[in-house]
């Protein structure tokens, strides 16, 4: 008998929903809400693949058949990993899958915050041609970058930026080996708060856990100050209030945004009153490459773990 897996609409690429079909029972609950998923999961799932949808305590409590959640990207912050844990359900995501479309955005938000693209494609449709005698572009060529964090993505970014464009990189990660700098050839910052002085670009790649809420703030924006900012990561590793209070007195020269503390953003949200700042709805990693290669290799390791066999990318249960 085939296992029952249950998806999620709207769901992962075709390309994973057909490997899936070959070797389970695929039924798919027709949105994200709470009570869609408690419904949908009592009927016998033995593994859930979500995308974004948070998969609490009571939707984990209610899968008396649940053995597997899975998802198609690096962050699990919107499952229980702790009620999982408690049942002995292994949560699986995929960690490299959508590095390659992250450091790529990361990049665009470099070069488009250098070039003011956003600026000056509003100078020309304000018949403001001027524009371009008053503020000037700038190369990022031979430029300092300092990346919070130095995984999958991250080592991605780096390489662009000193292949591309002879970027002089550092970076902090305490619980890297450090050869993986040295090979690399990324200066190596022991203190956090060191390295954001002298940083022309700042980007950060680290996840969002209780030590790194709101880590980066005021304090780190003077640090930078005359820097742009980039955050393709975790909104909420950032104090927003903060963020907005240094692009509107000019201490960062511009952000880069994709991720939130709030997603969508409400109306209210300050950061979408400043114009130097780029913003983009949380998907640096949805190239459909990404999501293609992310949810083939998922779907991979939910059946080997369903089949029970070694499955990679397991990140509660060993």
């Amino acid at each position: 008998m085939k296992p029952r897996v249950m998806l999620i609409n709207p769901t992962i690429r075709p390309e994973g929903v057909q490997l899936l079909q070959k070797s389970c029972d695929v039924y798919f609950a027709p949105d994200g809400d709470e009570k869609t998923l408690v419904e949908y999961v009592a009927k016998g799932a033995e593994a859930l693949i979500t995308r974004m949808e948070p998969i609490t305590k009571n939707v984990i409590e209610v899968g008396k058949d649940l053995r597997v959640i899975g998802r198609p990207g690096v962050g699990v912050n919107d499952i229980d990993l702790q009620a999982a844990t408690a049942k002995n359900i292994r949560v699986i995501n995929v960690p490299a899958g959508n590095a390659l479309s992250v450091a790529e955005h990361v990049v665009a938000l470099m070069l488009a915050l250098a070039k003011m693209v956003k600026k000056g494609d509003e100078a020309v449709r304000g018949n403001d041609w001027m524009f371009r005698d008053r503020e000037l572009p700038m190369e990022i060529s031979n430029k300092n970058l300092y990346l919070l964090g130095f995984g999958n993505n991250a080592r991605i970014t780096a390489r662009i930026a000193q292949q591309a464009f002879d970027m002089k990189v550092r970076a902090f990660d305490p619980f890297l080996d450090r050869k993986v700098f040295e090979e690399m050839k990324v200066r190596v910052i022991e203190d956090m708060d060191s390295g954001f002085k002298g940083a022309d670009f700042v980007s950060v790649h680290l996840p969002l856990t209780p030590s790194t809420k709101h880590l980066i703030g005021t304090k780190q924006f003077q640090l930078m100050e005359g820097a742009y900012f980039i955050n393709c990561s975790r909104g909420g590793i950032v104090a927003t209030d903060d963020l907005v209070n240094a692009l509107n007195i000019g201490l960062l020269k511009g952000a880069g945004i994709d991720v939130f503390e709030e997603e969508p953003p409400s109306k209210t949200n300050r950061l979408l009153q400043c114009n130097n700042a780029i913003l983009t709805p949380h998907y640096a990693g949805d190239t459909i490459e990404a999501k293609t290669r992310c949810a083939l290799i998922l779907v991979e390791n939910v059946i080997k773990q369903l089949r029970g066999e070694k499955a990679e990318g397991i990140v509660n249960i060993k």
